[in-house]
């Protein structure tokens, strides 16, 4: 109820005054109390104000609610006013759109005719263009067949002519042809011949190098063995004093460093004798480099006599 009277002006004001009266009446009646009258008297007067009170509430709260009534009518006139405003806005406002739709329609309406008349006058433009391209390519293509049926009877006349030129240039030149050929053929016998002569002296050299070759690697290689030889015995400790042969499989790794020893045969087959060859050789490592590189080999075979052969 507070909240109505708030949103009615009025109604608060007269409700103010209303208990300012009470209140004012109330004090008055406390402060003015008359003296209790005699016994019958007193009872007669408090029922009286009793009453008064009950009727002046009474009327305060019919007033309060007629004004209350009065206020949810007025609201609801308003609302009712500001609803038939909204409902006359929103009809303006569709009908304002439905004219907007409308004059959108005429105008898209206004512009597919214009652009169709304009695309409909582009056709015809491009038709009639169309046609006089046709006429002007008829008239080139017509020109075109004429230069080149002159232009084919002009290159066979050409053909025929450069046939004739080329066949007897053709003859001539095999007629060259053949005197060139039988003179290459002739060149490349003699060639042929000279090639011959010499591979045959360059085999000659070669075979003769070798020999000088192989004859120096023989002595090489004899030389060598006596250096080996002659380091594997003064590396060799003899448990004899009689002869000794001793045929000796020796591996090497380059640089000569003894990797394996294998006596192969020895005589006299002693062991004592096969152990002091297999020391002396190990003794040996690293065994002297070859003088020539060509000589060197894995595995060597060494023999190892007493008395040294000479």
């Amino acid at each position: 109820m507070l909240k109505e009277l708030l949103k009615a002006p009025g109604a608060l004001v007269l409700a103010l005054l209303v208990h300012v009266v009470l209140v004012a009446l109330l004090v008055f009646g406390l402060e003015h109390k008359p003296k209790p009258p005699a016994l019958g008297g007193s009872e007669q007067i408090i029922q009286a104000r009793v009453l008064d009170e009950s009727k002046l509430l009474e009327q305060k709260r019919r007033q309060a609610e007629q004004q209350r009534q009065a206020d949810i009518k007025r609201r609801q006139e308003e609302e009712a006013r500001r609803k038939k405003a909204a409902e006359e806005a929103d009809k303006q406002r569709r009908a304002a759109e439905q004219r907007a739709k409308e004059q959108a329609q005429a105008r898209r309406q206004a512009e597919q005719q214009k652009k169709k008349r304009i695309e409909e006058q582009k056709r015809r433009e491009a038709e009639q263009q169309r046609l006089a391209e046709l006429e002007a390519k008829r008239k080139i293509e017509q020109k075109r067949r004429r230069a080149a049926e002159a232009k084919r009877k002009a290159e066979e006349e050409a053909k025929r002519k450069a046939a004739a030129a080329a066949q007897r240039k053709a003859e001539e030149a095999r007629k060259k042809a053949e005197q060139e050929a039988r003179r290459k053929a002739a060149e490349e016998r003699q060639r042929r011949e000279l090639e011959r002569q010499l591979q045959e002296q360059l085999a000659a050299e070669q075979a003769r190098m070798e020999r000088e070759r192989q004859r120096e690697l023989a002595a090489l290689r004899d030389q060598y063995e006596r250096t080996i030889g002659q380091k594997i015995d003064r590396n060799w400790n003899r448990p004899i004093n009689s002869d000794i042969k001793c045929r000796v499989l020796v591996t090497q790794a380059p640089g000569g460093h003894v990797i394996n020893v294998d006596v192969e045969r020895c005589n006299p087959a002693d062991p004592a004798v096969v152990r002091s060859v297999e020391n002396a050789v190990l003794k040996a490592s690293p065994l002297p480099p070859p003088p020539d590189p060509a000589l060197f080999e894995r595995e060597i075979i060494v023999n190892v006599n007493y008395p040294p052969r000479s």
